[in-house]
């Protein structure tokens, strides 16, 4: 077995991916001297490496299938050139200024940060879209300025919420977390403001002639059965999801283990069971920290943990566990063996060595020898500095703040067992990095749940002042509705929603009642503004759908929660429409 610890920085991409290659190309050394020889390896960071190449893939793939949708979608709709680069133009500028704002305010961009930043071009297209299809209504009476002027207070409400929808993933401890919120609201309104200030002056002039439009049919369809609903129906629309997320609710499941979030690759998967099985690999991330103020206390506190350990091991709660006192004895207890190995010295050898026939004078000299020796300690400098501290030193973590601390290892551990009632003992702390991550995200799951709820009172109030109530109930309900559809799905399929769940359904809120705010504004020309959504709507589906497809649970789960709730928003949105009955295509 060969055994490395990394130098330099564990976190860099580069590093890993240097370190992984030239492990790769040794072991492809020695398997062409050898065909048949198997090796096995195993640690963080083939895990990091496989982790990084996925998500640069994800990247790719995502950025590609949202640039390739937007360019067909802008084809169908406009037939021009001039849309499609002006589109490219605001998202690429909502991309690129949300990653030199992420790397000018924490020093790097994380590799999720980027898989979650390629789908902001189904974002970030919105107010372009409101743009183009105002200047494909006007046609020959087209005016820059007043088609501004047209889709400003809609698009800038829409950003408005949609910074709002962002603002508790900021609030969140998790760097990745608040990374995701920085680059997406920096990209926001990088794109708002592309829209803003360039496209009247690079879209100057009039389109050509009547373009034909493939996307009006279905819209006028639509708009035509919006308008055919009774009221009976409406109000249906309306209760059904109503009641069937309530009614479901009692039935959502919550699941915040973080390991349930990881996606490791099967081969590393497989390969990491061999080597436990071969060499006992000891549980990670659980372990006891012991504290003493000396180290002769430090090892005696290690003993006292090994005693009930033992208990636990023998009881069928604990499989093993390593310790540094199995390997360096405190000195109470060295004193201890040495007079024990006295006692039996000077009692029990000296007839063993008359039976086996030693002379009185051998007997003598064995009695010197002992009595020279037998007050010499193994201090834990001088185990520092021998061959057995080359494996397990990391027991042994040395001073700090004044006091000594080890880590006592732990294997196979229960499911049942309650590793807290060793901290009865003194100086003992159990530490469980997973466990406490995990309950951390189930807090902030918690958390996050009651600012959704936050969110929805504040952005009910500013449209009241705005509408007044019953049009921001009109507003609101669409996106609310979504909310409980999607939790309605999730518990039904028995799905287990966790803390990336909920931030999705922030994201619905801040990214649906862009549609219904938009519809709201839109008063007689409901047929360009329904068509602007229809291709945000598109865009944005096509970003997280592909985000659904991620290896990354995490990011999966949000990307379908995301998926269906704004697919419901999107078919709910005419729902904002002021008086349909007086609307005219």
């Amino acid at each position: 077995m060969v055994s490395g610890l990394i130098s330099g920085e564990a976190l860099s991409l580069t590093h890993q991916a240097h370190l992984v290659d030239t492990i790769d190309e040794a072991i492809s050394r020695v398997r062409q001297q050898f065909p048949s020889i198997t090796i096995l390896g195993n640690g963080m960071v083939f895990y990091a490496k496989a982790g990084a190449d996925s998500a640069r893939k994800e990247v790719s793939t995502i950025g590609a299938g949202s640039l390739l949708g937007i360019i067909l979608l802008l084809w169908l709709a406009f037939r021009a050139w001039s849309p499609l680069l002006l589109c490219l133009l605001s998202t690429g500028t909502g991309i690129v200024s949300g990653y030199i704002i992420t790397w000018l305010i924490f020093g790097d961009v994380h590799v999720v940060t980027l898989v979650f930043g390629a789908s902001l071009t189904g974002v970030s297209i919105d107010y372009a879209f409101h743009y183009m299809t105002q200047w494909l209504r006007q046609g020959q009476r087209w005016s820059p300025g007043k088609g501004l002027r047209h889709v400003l207070p809609g698009i800038s409400l829409g950003l408005i919420t949609s910074l709002l929808g962002y603002l508790p993933m900021m609030a969140t401890p998790f760097p990745g977390l608040q990374q995701m919120a920085t680059f997406s609201s920096a990209g926001l309104l990088a794109a708002w403001l592309t829209v803003v200030l360039t496209y009247p002056a690079l879209l100057s002039k009039a389109p050509r002639q009547r373009q034909t439009n493939r996307l009006l049919p279905f819209i006028d369809r639509f708009l035509t059965l919006c308008r055919q609903l009774s009221g009976r129906w409406r109000y249906a629309i309306v209760l059904l999801p109503a009641i069937l997320g309530m009614a479901t609710l009692p039935l959502l499941k919550t699941s915040d283990d973080i390991r349930q979030l990881q996606s490791r690759p099967a081969t590393l998967v497989k390969t990491a069971e061999q080597v436990r099985d071969i060499v006992g690999q000891l549980a990670d991330n659980r372990f006891f920290l012991v504290r003493g103020n000396t180290p002769e206390q430090l090892l005696q506190r290690n003993e006292q943990l090994a005693q009930w350990l033992n208990e636990q091991v023998s009881a069928g709660k604990l499989g093993s566990y390593r310790a540094i006192s199995d390997l360096l004895p405190s000195e109470q207890t060295q004193k201890s063996n040495l007079k024990k190995t006295a006692d039996i010295f000077s009692r029990q050898l000296p007839e063993l060595w008359q039976q086996l026939g030693f002379s009185p004078e051998g007997q003598a000299k064995a009695a010197e020898q002992f009595l020279r020796h037998n007050t010499n300690i193994l201090t834990p400098e001088a185990w520092l500095n021998g061959p057995a501290a080359q494996l397990y030193d990391y027991l042994w973590l040395g001073s700090m703040g004044g006091d000594y601390f080890s880590a006592t290892m732990l294997n196979r551990v229960s499911d049942d067992w309650q590793p807290g009632q060793a901290e009865t003992l003194p100086g003992v702390e159990f530490i469980d990095k997973t466990g406490d991550t995990s309950q951390l995200f189930a807090r902030y799951r918690v958390l996050m749940g009651w600012l959704l709820v936050l969110a929805y009172s504040i952005i009910f109030v500013l449209l009241a002042i705005r509408y007044g109530v019953r049009g921001a109930v009109q507003v609101i309900l669409p996106p609310l509705l979504a909310v409980l559809s999607t939790l309605s799905l999730l518990a039904l399929t028995g799905q287990a929603i966790n803390l990336f769940h909920v931030l999705a359904l922030i994201m619905v809120l801040g990214i649906g009642i862009d549609y219904t705010l938009f519809f709201h504004e839109a008063g007689r020309e409901q047929r360009y503004t329904f068509m602007a959504i229809t291709l945000s709507a598109i865009t944005t589906l096509l970003s997280f759908g592909l985000l659904a497809l991620s290896a990354t649970a995490a990011i999966s789960g949000f990307g379908l929660t995301v998926l269906t709730g704004i697919t419901v928003c999107y078919l709910l949105s005419p729902m904002a429409i002021r008086r349909v009955s007086d609307a005219s295509v």
